[in-house]
Order: C-alpha cells, then structure tokens, then sequence
C-alpha cells in the first residue's frame, strides 16, 4: 500500500470521502476543523488529532 493510499484510507474511514460523491468531496463534515494562520496550516480529525 502507498501512502496515498493509507491517506485516502483514513479519510474515507472518518467520513472526509464520499466515495460516491467525488464532485463533493473537497466540503468538509461535521467535526473536521481547518485554520490558516500566517504560514501555518491545521487540519484536525474529528477526534481531534491533527
């Protein structure tokens, strides 16, 4: 398995990728946050691991 493939794996696994709605799957669900702040960018699951 490559990474990409492991990414995609726990994204879907934590709702982040449809996998029959691929035209919507940039749209975050309920629980994920995402900040930019200055250079930095954060990501956080719903479970709150970043």
């Amino acid at each position: 398995m490559s990474d990409s493939n492991a990414v995609l794996t726990r994204a879907r696994a934590l709702g982040w990728v449809e996998t029959s709605d691929y035209a919507g799957w940039a749209a975050l669900p309920p629980g994920w946050e995402a900040t930019l702040r200055g250079e930095h960018f954060l990501v956080r699951q719903p479970d709150g691991g970043p």
